[in-house]
């Protein structure tokens, strides 16, 4: 199975969508952030999306630790708004807390949701752009 790392910035609604799909690691996840950095419709002050439903965690705790203070020096101190995980397993959502505690993210910046719905209203996204979004998930994923 094909590992899928892609994103899509939406510049009227201010958020960055992540998906992930099959094996995902902190490098291969640490790529496409440097991508999504470098591209010239990235703002610091956006938030983001991140769509990890079907994703197995191929992770060790040292890379963890890497990754956070990655996120941490490139875009937390810089001025992210908000990062919302989107997760469907009990294992995805462990992984994504675990993350988060051992960085000292807060939860006005950081939280784990089940459902898109409830990811969108705490972004607080215009609901007009919430079917762009899932829409751009839904191309992600079936593409």
């Amino acid at each position: 199975m094909k590992t899928i790392y892609k994103y899509k910035i939406l510049k009227d609604a201010e958020i960055v969508i992540q998906f992930h799909k099959n094996d995902l690691t902190y490098e291969g996840a640490k790529k496409l952030k440097l991508k999504i950095i470098n591209d010239i419709n990235f703002r610091h002050n956006f938030s983001f999306l991140i769509d990890v439903r079907e994703v197995k965690y191929k992770v060790t705790k040292e890379s963890t630790k890497e990754y956070g203070n990655f996120v941490s020096d490139n875009l937390i101190s810089k001025g992210l708004n908000k990062i919302a995980i989107l997760t469907k397993t009990p294992e995805q959502f462990v992984n994504a807390t675990i993350f988060a505690l051992e960085q000292s993210y807060t939860s006005s910046k950081y939280k784990v949701f089940s459902t898109l719905k409830e990811a969108i209203r705490w972004l607080n996204i215009d609901i007009n752009k919430s079917d762009t979004i899932i829409s751009e998930i839904n191309r992600m994923k079936n593409d």
